[in-house]
């Protein structure tokens, strides 16, 4: 019997996972959640930031083509 493997999408990414997706800092990324440039999500010591901010901002910085 084959089993069904299922790509699963991290909701919630760690600064370090946000900074290699956009190809900047983990710091960076750290920066825009505590000035509130970003949503996050605070638990306990570990900071998470919504995959879908990270699809916002680079979305919002696109430049169309000419």
């Amino acid at each position: 019997m084959q089993e069904k493997t299922q790509r699963v999408e991290a909701e919630l990414l760690s600064p370090k996972q946000c900074g290699v997706i956009s190809n900047e800092s983990s710091w960076t990324w750290r920066a825009r959640a505590y000035r509130g440039v970003v949503a996050s999500v605070k638990m306990g010591r570990l900071l998470r930031i919504p995959a879908a901010e990270v699809r916002r901002l680079i979305d919002s910085n696109t430049r169309p083509a000419r």
